[in-house]
């Protein structure tokens, strides 16, 4: 059995980074409770490192990487060593919405009703059944 180690705090794993023997630009991670904690914020300060928070991911690693590689290219080229950083990425889960929604956008975007564009723009029954794609 292996023995039982205490879990590092967010300030003993920045100041790891901080003196480890390769240079770290920072910490990402999906806890943004460490953005209330003091000691957190003083040492992410006085080491200029980076801490990226995928926050609102939950325990969702799909979701938390898609976050991290949409904003990472953007991150990489502003993060500085004479700096600390705390870049905080969001993606609130959404409702969708009706695709009557957009008809109507783009009616009011043309300048027309919405039930004169539909009646336009709709397929009739017969399109409706046939697969445009069938060989």
């Amino acid at each position: 059995m292996l023995p039982h180690r205490p879990r590092a705090s967010g300030r003993q794993v920045l100041l790891s980074l901080h003196h480890h023997d390769r240079l770290w630009d920072g910490l990402i991670t999906t806890d943004s409770r460490m953005l209330n904690l003091p000691r957190e914020m003083a040492v992410l300060r006085q080491t200029n490192l980076t801490l990226v928070v995928a926050e609102e991911s939950g325990h969702d690693p799909i979701k938390a990487a898609g976050l991290l590689f949409t904003h990472l290219s953007w991150i990489a080229r502003e993060t500085t060593p004479q700096q600390s950083q705390v870049w905080l990425l969001r993606a609130p889960n959404r409702f969708p919405e009706e695709a009557w929604f957009y008809l109507e956008r783009i009616a009011d975007h043309q300048n027309r009703g919405v039930e004169n564009l539909w009646q336009e723009v709709r397929l009739s029954n017969a399109e409706l059944a046939e697969d445009p794609l069938a060989l």
